[in-house]
């Protein structure tokens, strides 16, 4: 029986007396509070260590789920066009992508000062930079994908990239 088939059944049997809850820390991944019964020592560590690896899965083969993940909360929406889209790209410039901005819930968009429409919100944009590659260079490569909505960031060297249905949108930040 697996940890995770365990523990629900745990759950299952002290229904009554335990309220778990998740409470995302941007610091230390996702913290656990249990009220109730005592998880100290090993079986506290055990589950926080499961619980700081739910998003650790490989999606596609130079992305794990977790790079998109909002950074205060850990949730995680990505559209399946976006992801082909940055394999793709990731194949043709031959180096690692850095996602510095997948999801983001609307308070972190909020806090980071995004837009209120942004993308980022539904799992159609990520933000990207390319160790040791200009995002003029990065531009050229995202222009041929044909990705829908383009943002250039000189200064910061990073490219906004999104897959948005409307029409094709660029701009310089």
């Amino acid at each position: 029986m697996s940890f995770l088939q365990s523990f629900m059944s745990f759950l299952r049997k002290q229904e009554s007396r335990l309220i778990f809850k998740a409470c995302p820390r941007p610091d230390r991944g996702i913290v656990s509070r249990f009220h109730g019964n005592d998880f100290s020592g090993w079986k506290r560590s055990l589950l926080m260590e499961r619980l700081n690896q739910i998003n650790e899965i490989d999606i596609a083969q130079y992305f794990k789920l977790s790079e998109f993940a909002c950074p205060c909360c850990k949730r995680v929406m990505l559209h399946p066009l976006l992801l082909n889209k940055l394999v793709e790209f990731r194949a043709i410039i031959k180096k690692p992508i850095y996602i510095t901005s997948g999801y983001r819930c609307a308070e972190y968009n909020q806090k980071v000062g995004g837009i209120k429409c942004s993308y980022h919100l539904l799992g159609l944009a990520a933000d990207i930079r390319v160790e040791g590659v200009s995002a003029l260079d990065l531009l050229e490569h995202a222009e041929i994908l044909n990705f829908s909505g383009i943002g250039f960031y000189e200064k910061k060297n990073f490219l906004h990239l999104d897959v948005r249905p409307t029409k094709l949108a660029r701009w310089r930040g």
